[in-house]
């Protein structure tokens, strides 16, 4: 068993690397001052060592009087030894904003609190989630229409999980998977939607209105799932039945057929807290429309949702 599992080894060396982002710095950290031990003088050692311990003090997300002490005896070791970089001809000078940024750290957390409240790492997820994300989930012809319907609907769908689980009583998951480093910039960053997961319960209303005849009658299931992507329609359907209807005999198969309805309007009690009228869910489903133009086609489903859509329902037609 390793010992120094959670260390990165880079086994190219750090010279070989163009860019640095923000968790090879930190990953950099964790071994810098081990690999210079024996192979630079005390006092250069001294010296990065201070500065790393400045840096995890400065990183910390609960300050004190004791720990701000620290922090400032640091900076203190640091600039009181820096000059051996110039004698050794490492650097020239240290007229370097960054350095002179240092000195301000300790009044600037007794004034606005810890340095992690308001640094470029929240910003930068930001960028990541509203600008490069949403770029990725356009087709880049007209995306800034696209990454603005794209962050639309995004929010749409966080607004109405929210009030599902508020409505049940229950509190919004956790996500199962682990967010993306705010720093990294690589270009295999997921681009897929966010999917929250909600329980299939109670349904909270069986009042709805269909068209009599439907836009398409006895479709296989091949076609749904190829014209409409709905390759889980089989699986989703008889969950939902074996849910709802325990006692039916009839299960969904593949070799079925089923009719298609572009539209269903669900009605829903109303919210006390918004309106005491009367709501509705309007969900509509069409097939994916091949773009004619520069302009980008449909979505392969394209929701939308002018109320608040309970998830048994979504998973069914999603």
């Amino acid at each position: 068993m390793n010992v120094f599992a959670s260390l990165q080894h880079f086994k190219k060396g750090i010279l070989s690397v163009s860019q640095w982002t923000g968790r090879e710095h930190k990953e950099m950290q964790h071994v810098f001052l081990s690999v210079l031990a024996g192979a630079v003088s005390t006092k250069v050692l001294t010296v990065v060592k201070a500065l790393i311990d400045f840096i995890y003090y400065a990183q910390l997300p609960s300050q004190t009087t004791k720990t701000l002490a620290a922090l400032q005896t640091s900076l203190n070791i640091f600039h009181a030894n820096k000059q051996v970089f110039i004698e050794l001809n490492i650097h020239e000078h240290f007229n370097i904003p960054k350095i002179h940024a240092l000195q301000h750290y300790v009044d600037s957390i007794c004034h606005l609190g810890s340095a992690d409240g308001y640094n470029t790492e929240s910003p930068k997820q930001l960028h990541i989630d509203f600008a490069k994300k949403v770029y990725r989930a356009s087709n880049c012809h007209d995306y800034t229409k696209q990454m603005a319907l794209w962050l639309q609907r995004q929010e749409a769908i966080a607004l109405h999980c929210s009030y599902l689980w508020w409505l049940e009583g229950q509190e919004s998951p956790a996500a199962d998977e682990e967010e993306d480093d705010p720093d990294s910039d690589s270009d295999d960053e997921k681009t897929d939607m966010v999917i929250v997961h909600l329980p299939l319960t109670k349904l909270p209303t069986t009042s709805y209105k269909i068209a009599k005849s439907p836009a398409t009658a006895n479709v296989i299931v091949g076609y749904l799932q190829t014209a409409h992507g709905a390759t889980n329609l089989i699986p989703v359907l008889s969950g939902f039945f074996k849910l709802h209807f325990k006692s039916s005999p009839v299960m969904p198969g593949l070799y079925d057929c089923f009719n298609i309805f572009n539209q269903i309007s669900v009605h829903i009690p109303c919210n006390h807290y918004i309106s005491n009228q009367s709501r509705s869910s309007h969900i509509r489903a069409i097939p994916a429309i091949p773009p004619k133009s520069h302009s980008s086609g449909s979505a392969t489903m394209t929701w939308l949702l002018s109320s608040k859509i309970h998830p048994s329902m979504s998973h069914l037609l999603g």
